[in-house]
């Protein structure tokens, strides 16, 4: 079976928060894709497909001001807002069996400043 990509969006809050998942049949393990700063879930795409290709199902949110979500561009007012919007258990609550394994894949914190000085 082929690596099925689909979109939605769901409240998020403080707007609309546009999300991806990748998967290929029943999921072996389940994946959330946490893009960095002025960043957006789609720079990813390659990485959820390899994931969705073995059997994971992959989620990949645009946090509120990046990518297609609303909000201002890159405006982080409050992280917990990031941290609530990942939907995560709700998502894997809703479309997948209790017990699968799950895990969280991202750019480490940091890795846009300039470590120059």
């Amino acid at each position: 079976m082929a690596v099925v990509a689909e979109e939605d969006r769901f409240d998020g809050s403080e707007g609309q928060v546009f999300y991806r998942t990748w998967h290929d049949g029943e999921p072996t393990s389940i994946a959330l894709i946490v893009h960095g700063y002025a960043e957006h879930s789609n720079r990813y795409a390659h990485v959820a497909e390899m994931l969705a290709g073995p059997g994971a199902a992959v989620l990949a949110p645009d946090h509120l001001g990046h990518g297609y979500s609303d909000g201002e561009r890159a405006l982080i007012v409050d992280f917990e807002h990031i941290v609530d919007d990942q939907l995560w258990d709700q998502w894997q609550e809703n479309h997948y069996a209790a017990g699968t394994p799950t895990f969280t894949s991202g750019p480490p914190p940091g890795t846009n400043d300039d470590m120059s000085d």
